[in-house]
């Protein structure tokens, strides 16, 4: 599923996306690919094994591409905490989780930008891509993370209302309702009504 959410991603976002087969969990082969991948294309994503497991092989193997390696594992962000952010020689390497939903959230946090900066932009987001709205029900953020919260635009009374969806990083259908992204710092609190900033999900 990943495959085709994620390459339908990259096109949107100017890039050729070029699938590689879903790979089993062997330190070699995953290895194998990350190589030839590394060696052929701008930027490699691979999506899930990036947890803390005995059968999570894809850090192992980001390792052994040599340095810079690793820059980040894990990230304080809900959802998508297992993130990797690595370098290979020059090449950005992102490991997105495997719950669709952090990996969509994910490829908009740090593979966009990413595409953008390749492509030679350096606007923070595409015009006409935020929209200011007022919060449908109190939003609150846990301590440690950054809270992306999906939401449904709805147009009522002369204002725009953003309505959180449900929040289990699985649950495909929240992104598929999904209208943009309220990000709520970690700690944070949003009252109902308050003014808020969507970011608009693209496609």
């Amino acid at each position: 599923m990943n495959t085709f959410s994620l390459g339908g991603l990259v096109r949107h976002a100017g890039g050729i996306p070029v699938p590689f087969p879903i790979l089993p969990d062997d330190l070699a082969t995953v290895h194998g690919a990350l190589r030839r991948a590394v060696e052929a294309h701008d930027i490699v994503l691979i999506s899930g094994g990036s947890s803390v497991g005995e059968h999570d092989v894809v850090v192992d193997a980001i390792r052994a591409l040599g340095p810079p390696g690793i820059v980040v594992h894990g990230v304080a962000i809900r959802p998508g905490k297992p993130t990797v952010l690595a370098v290979a020689g020059n090449r950005p390497i992102v490991g997105l989780p495997g719950n669709p939903v952090s990996a969509m959230v994910i490829f908009d946090v740090f593979v966009r930008p990413v595409l953008a900066a390749l492509r030679g932009s350096t606007e923070e987001r595409p015009p006409g891509t935020r929209v200011r709205a007022r919060a449908g029900r109190a939003i609150a953020a846990p301590t440690e993370r950054e809270d992306h919260v999906r939401v449904a635009l709805e147009a009522r009374d002369g204002d725009l209302w953003a309505h959180p969806l449900p929040a289990k990083s699985g649950l495909l259908t929240s992104m598929v309702r999904a209208d943009g992204i309220v990000v709520v710092p970690p700690g944070g609190r949003i009252a109902e009504g308050e003014t808020v900033e969507v970011d608009l999900l693209e496609g």
